[in-house]
């Protein structure tokens, strides 16, 4: 399983949170998706300034913690920025 080589790899070498984030996304753990968001944001990770309109996380974004988090960030919440693609 991918998910479990990943870890393994964390034990020796860095492995990005955020790619951890997606996995847990992908297997409907919206938690544990949420918890990996908020390490690669502590991480600096560059990608979690697109977590808003990654399609891999559109099962997480209603999460809370997934809210707080794109506010702790200054994202511009999903559903304005599909207003401003779609109505400009």
């Amino acid at each position: 399983m991918i998910l479990a080589e990943l870890r393994d790899r964390q034990r020796q070498r860095y492995v990005a949170s955020y790619h951890l984030a997606v996995i847990y996304a992908g297997l409907g753990d919206t938690d544990a998706a949420v918890d990996n968001l908020e390490r690669a944001y502590d991480e600096r990770f560059n990608w979690t300034v697109f977590i808003n309109v990654e399609p891999d996380f559109a099962s997480v974004r209603q999460h809370p913690r997934f809210a707080r988090l794109t506010e702790k960030m200054n994202l511009m919440s999903h559903d304005k920025i599909s207003i401003r693609v779609n109505n400009p």
